[in-house]
């Protein structure tokens, strides 16, 4: 398919139209995929096969070129994204004002059944939200370390209790809000209760851990416990530190507030009073190595807050 451009110039910053917009859009996305992520924005533009340092993009050449240029700047090709979806241009530029003949379509969504029968199939594990699949990142070392700690000091604290500890392989889903998901750690007191139709995935948990990450950490703090709060038997939500001996709780209460207690320090310890036992945080956090990671917590501490 080819794609032709109008001789119309634009000075920098000029404002594009729509549908110019999207046939850059498309370009963008259809022929500069491969790319090198060690090059600047600013350098070497007319020779990187982005765009022409004189600003124009008069025929196919540009495009030619770029397939043969394996060097690709995915640094550019990301800020180029950013200029074109905010519909400035950084230099002239000979481009069209009439979008591509064709433009890519936008992937079907997944039914929760779709979704189901995909992830049961599935070798890594990915949460489910309005009929796209996320995939889910593996963990460091630490996480895994500190929960399987967590999982450990659960499991013999509540073993002659009516709840059970389950690791993160058991997918939750929260039914106010269609979220499938598989927090690090789930207690579960009494009988399981399974979403509609499955025998594998369950809506009843009262307890809910997540072990922080960099790159989870926002997630979990945010929309993810806007979920969770969704779910009418938690009573209690544990957010657990990777870089010191800390772990936040989110208590439910009485009137729907959430009051955020935190325990830090290898000698503080927490109470979780609706599956009425306590951690201790030197089991928890036992044998994880944090010489490379910053430690505030030089003693025990707790504080309380509430959240609605």
């Amino acid at each position: 398919m080819r794609h032709k451009f109008s001789n119309a110039s634009f000075a920098p910053g000029t404002e594009v139209c729509p549908a110019a917009r999207t046939t850059l859009q498309w370009v963008v996305a259809n022929h500069w995929p491969e790319a090198d992520p060690e090059l600047d924005w600013s350098a070497g533009v007319g020779t990187s096969g982005l765009l022409p340092a004189s600003g124009r993009f008069g025929d196919s050449r540009v495009l030619q070129a770029t397939r043969r240029t394996p060097a690709v700047n995915r640094r550019q090709l990301f800020a180029a994204r950013r200029v074109f979806q905010d519909g400035v241009l950084p230099f002239g530029s000979r481009i069209s004002t009439f979008p591509p003949m064709s433009l890519p379509k936008p992937l079907p969504r997944l039914t929760e059944a779709e979704y189901l029968k995909i992830e049961r199939a599935a070798e890594i594990k990915s949460e489910f939200l309005n009929g796209e699949m996320f995939a889910m990142a593996g963990g460091t070392p630490q996480h895994s370390l500190i929960s399987t700690n967590l999982a450990r000091e659960l499991g013999n604290r509540l073993k002659d209790s009516h709840c059970v500890p389950y690791n993160a392989d058991l997918r939750i889903k929260v039914q106010a809000t269609g979220l499938y998901t598989y927090p690090d750690l789930s207690v579960i007191c009494g009988s399981l209760q399974f979403a509609e139709g499955t025998d594998d995935t369950v809506v009843n948990p009262t307890v809910l851990v997540e072990v922080l990450s960099d790159s989870t950490e926002a997630y979990d703090r945010g929309k993810k416990f806007e979920h969770y709060r969704q779910i009418p038997t938690l009573q209690q939500y544990l957010l657990v530190s990777q870089k010191e001996p800390r772990i936040e709780q989110f208590v439910r209460q009485p009137d729907g507030r959430w009051l955020l207690n935190e325990a830090a320090g290898p000698d503080a310890s927490l109470e979780l009073p609706s599956i009425r036992i306590s951690l201790s945080l030197a089991e928890v956090f036992a044998k994880v190595n944090f010489a490379h990671e910053p430690n505030r917590a030089a003693s025990p501490r707790s504080r309380s807050a509430t959240t609605s």
